[in-house]
């Protein structure tokens, strides 16, 4: 939709007649204090054409992390511009500072969410003691004992402040918990299990740091979750089909 408000403005005075082209191009310089017409347009186009363009899939999986960290500024980034374009008019500005203060209510109340809706020591102030360990295969196995329950299918998003201290990844949990396993820690623990393979950015730090201390570093992880999984029980089928898939 963009595009299509952009094109026909920069298309039809290039087109017009000989002068044109001297009027397009002095939309492009101020327009009395701080107001642009064409200029602002660019300024907001770019950001939104690099958020587009950085999201389609082959591009995203080559440079994920830098995805990931630039994807929220860039878009702060599209919408101030985008206020700026429609020259103040009516309460526009009014829209970008409601955005803004939404999003950071949002990440407020994540914080509150995570440590003090869980027990301290499942919050990110100070998080559950871990252990990695490296299988065979290029894999990596961490293992979180914990007080947090789960269904099977569910993921949790884990960060380790010691190997990457902003760095928030799901994972799908590979272990069970049941009364029947209980935790070396305690009856009241289960030991969470994760397993994925290294390719890049966090979890190839991962690997890293692991063959590097050695496998009885003590890791301090924070779990954010559990989410997904099934809400229905298996037991109520009387034929199960099972599809199994990882890295």
């Amino acid at each position: 939709m963009s595009l299509v408000h952009m094109i026909p403005f920069y298309i039809t005075p290039v087109w017009s007649d000989e002068g044109a082209y001297a009027l397009f191009a002095q939309n492009l310089i101020p327009q009395g204090v701080h107001m642009y017409i064409y200029g602002t347009g660019i300024a907001a186009f770019v950001p939104l054409a690099v958020l587009c363009l950085h999201s389609v899939s082959f591009l995203r999986s080559k440079a994920y992390e830098l995805f990931a960290y630039l994807h929220g500024p860039i878009a702060v980034v599209f919408l101030g511009m985008l206020i700026w374009h429609t020259k103040n008019f009516l309460l526009s500005w009014n829209y970008l500072w409601a955005t803004i203060a939404v999003w950071f209510f949002s990440y407020c109340i994540r914080g509150i969410y995570l440590n003090w809706f869980y027990p301290l020591r499942m919050s990110w102030l100070i998080g559950e003691e871990s252990s990695v360990t490296i299988l065979p295969g290029n894999a990596v196995k961490v293992t979180i004992p914990t007080e947090m329950r789960w269904r099977p299918g569910q993921f949790v998003y884990l960060r380790m402040p010691g190997i990457s201290p902003l760095e928030n990844h799901p994972f799908t949990i590979a272990s069970l918990c049941s009364d029947d396993f209980p935790s070396n820690y305690g009856p009241e623990y289960r030991d969470m299990v994760l397993v994925f393979r290294p390719f890049g950015g966090f979890t190839k730090k991962v690997m890293a740091t692991a063959k590097r201390k050695g496998p009885y570093k003590i890791y301090r992880s924070m779990l954010d979750g559990p989410y997904g999984g099934m809400q229905r029980e298996l037991a109520a089928f009387d034929d199960v089909v099972f599809f199994a898939g990882g890295s």
